[in-house]
């Protein structure tokens, strides 16, 4: 039974794979994000209450500040926010964010405001969706704060009790486009995309799977739930 179900996994998938590279399946992700977007300006108010509960759970000296943006586009893709990212000294390469509300956790590297630690969301039915968590390439978070997966999901845990929210769902690595479609390089050799591809797909595994079941979701289809 196990590896009939296997198997049915795998198949669906690759058929998962193959509709993300279609124009079909990209519209319907820039849809999605679209209808988030709306709905995460029509409760700008409440989504702004995360600020400060994030804030006090990395109270750290090596925390520069807490940035929370709602976000038209998935990245800063337009000409303008390249010449930004210039002048404000950040990688050429913007983030792409997978939800709307976006929270950066900063941090103070050669006497500039470095983006850290990431977490993006969404907001649909009194339901708070994590959409993201991500670290930036070299970000070495200090000891009290190498939890802080569990730091983000927890403010919003607590988000959602302070403002009679119906609870927060945290997607299953495996369920996420990036899981899937990792931006790898296409210089690498069949033997290192291998090993890069199992690499980012165990680390995404710890970051959503492992955080969730350790702080008591519940597992139910695509999803890691939680109910207030």
């Amino acid at each position: 039974m196990n590896q009939h179900v296997a198997f049915a996994d795998n198949q669906h998938a690759a058929v998962n794979r193959e509709v993300d590279r279609t124009a079909i399946g990209a519209f319907r992700r820039r849809l999605r994000y679209a209808c988030w977007y709306v709905e995460a300006r029509k409760h700008s108010k409440l989504i702004a209450k995360l600020v400060p509960i994030i804030e006090s759970s990395f109270d750290h000296p090596w925390v520069a500040g807490v940035e929370l943006k709602i976000r038209f586009w998935p990245g800063n893709e337009t000409r303008v926010g390249q010449l930004w990212r210039l002048y404000k000294s950040l990688p050429k390469q913007s983030m792409h964010w997978d939800a709307p509300v976006t929270v950066s956790v900063f941090r103070q590297r050669r006497g500039k405001k470095r983006q850290a630690l990431c977490l993006s969301m969404y907001l649909v039915k009194h339901v708070l969706y994590v959409g993201q968590i991500q670290g930036v390439a070299g970000t070495d978070a200090p000891k009290e704060l190498r939890d802080w997966p569990k730091l983000f999901i927890e403010s919003c845990r607590t988000l959602a009790r302070q403002e009679g929210l119906r609870g927060v769902w945290i997607p299953k690595a495996d369920a996420l486009y990036a899981y899937r479609n990792p931006g790898l390089s296409s210089q690498l050799t069949a033997k290192a995309r291998e090993n890069a591809l199992r690499r980012i797909r165990r680390s995404m595994e710890l970051l959503y799977d492992t955080n969730a079941i350790e702080l008591g979701f519940v597992s139910d289809g695509a999803w890691f739930k939680w109910e207030t």
